[in-house]
């Protein structure tokens, strides 16, 4: 009486229809003719009534049939109320039907994987599409008829651990094959569900990457290329330099000492009481002489010819060297012997690297203090370069519109790259610089 909201009173003597909701009426009276009309000891039945509020209810119903001598009196049954019962199952199939739908037609490919089978089961509408073939194709089919032949061996190995209970990636990608041998990459992601511990079925969401895949090849392509440009730009530039340095050297060089030499043939013979033109001839003698020390440093920055007489580490402790008497900096280094490590062009890499980043120091970090150390420790060559200067915000330094872009950081990490080695620079502004470049041993042998 208090799920009907009615008194008793009101449903006595009325027929048990007339609380049903009217369009669930005929049903109703059919189950129940039928349970008369066979016989049905006992029957189970759902249906909806409307209570006096006009409150919607669901009953689930056990009515059992009263016999006497083989003749029906009626029968007596026993309703409960089933209202949040019918909600969370309507819940749960409008759940079910909108999972259906999105697994349908989902842009990913979307199929579980049974364990014990071993077989693909519930692909959706795109992996049939994708691959080209029929559900009971792919359902009859070992999955790894779908993978091609240059990944079966990671399938097989992802399977194997899967199946002796093994953590793997979530995700990984595989290049699979359609009818007719045409191949696409997918990006596919696995959820395993087991039961007493061992694996029962996966759920498997697999994303068509091909388009990211050829974009990533052509990107390979194009910084191969363009690696291969700088590397022929950068040894055309040493031997331009070279072509300078011999330039500066020969024929520069060689004027200067003729000026320097007419000068003193010019001194020679002037008069003893021409003591103005004696001075100016010395003054003139001395500033040839600064000019002829400054080709000279110049012809051997443009092309160090003691890297190629002494060696590497004479090369590098000279430029440290004449980098402290340059800019007049405290300068301590520590270098090991690495002559025999480096190939030539690696060897111009190295040094050039190390020129740039002294040459930055001694420019703009306004340090008072430099340290220069290449070791050779554990496979690795590692050289580091630190200054005690002001340091520089290296975001803003990478950026193209900085004005400091000078600096040739990118140069330096170009020749980082065609040494296979690695460049960390560490600054901040107030706390210095520094600078270390990581060389494989094995690498620093093939460069």
């Amino acid at each position: 009486m208090k799920t009907t909201e009615y008194p008793p009173e009101y449903l006595l003597g009325r027929h048990y229809l007339d609380l049903i909701r009217p369009d669930y009426r005929k049903d109703t009276e059919k189950f129940y003719v039928s349970q008369f009309k066979e016989r049905l000891p006992s029957t189970y039945y759902e249906f909806p009534i409307l209570t006096k509020s006009g409150k919607e209810i669901w009953l689930g119903q056990r009515a059992q049939l009263i016999f006497e001598n083989d003749r029906i009196l009626g029968f007596h049954a026993l309703a409960r109320d089933i209202t949040e019962r019918r909600r969370v199952e309507e819940a749960l199939r409008e759940s079910e039907e909108r999972y259906r739908q999105l697994v349908k037609y989902a842009p990913a490919g979307i199929f579980e994987f049974d364990f014990e089978k071993q077989r693909l089961v519930a692909l959706n509408d795109i992996l049939y599409e994708k691959l080209g073939y029929t559900k009971g194709e792919i359902e009859a089919s070992d999955p790894i008829h779908f993978v091609a032949e240059d990944n079966r061996k990671l399938y097989s190995e992802r399977l194997a651990k899967m199946l002796a209970g093994e953590e793997i990636p979530d995700t990984v990608e595989y290049k699979l094959r359609g009818r007719g041998g045409a191949e696409f990459w997918a990006l596919v992601n696995t959820k395993v569900f087991s039961e007493k511990g061992k694996p029962k079925r996966a759920m498997v969401v697999a994303h068509n990457i091909t388009d990211l895949k050829k974009a990533e090849e052509a990107l390979r392509e194009s910084e191969t290329r363009l690696r291969s440009l700088s590397f022929q730009l950068m040894k055309a530039q040493e031997k331009e330099r070279m072509r300078l340095s011999k330039e500066l050297h020969d024929e520069l060089g060689q004027a200067l000492a003729l000026l320097k030499h007419r000068v003193r043939s010019v001194q020679s013979k002037l008069q003893i009481d021409q003591s103005s033109l004696h001075e100016e001839c010395e003054e003139t003698s001395r500033y040839i002489d600064e000019i002829i020390e400054n080709v000279r440093r110049l012809s051997r920055d443009l092309s160090p010819s003691i890297l190629e007489d002494l060696g590497l580490t004479s090369a590098l402790q000279w430029l440290t060297e004449n980098f402290e008497k340059q800019y007049s900096l405290v300068t301590s280094f520590d270098i090991d012997n690495i002559d025999d490590l480096f190939p030539k062009e690696a060897q111009t890499n190295l040094y050039r690297i190390s020129q740039e980043a002294l040459t930055n120091i001694g420019k703009y970090a306004e340090a008072e203090h430099v340290s220069f150390a290449v070791k050779e420790n554990e496979g690795y060559i590692t050289l580091i370069i630190e200054d005690d200067g002001k340091g520089f915000d290296l975001n803003k330094v990478r950026s193209s519109h900085s004005p400091e872009k000078g600096l040739g950081l990118d140069a330096m990490e170009e020749r980082a790259r065609m040494l296979g080695a690695s460049l960390e620079i560490k600054s901040r502004v107030g706390e210095g610089t520094r600078i270390t470049l990581t060389i494989p041993m094995e690498e620093a042998r093939k460069k």
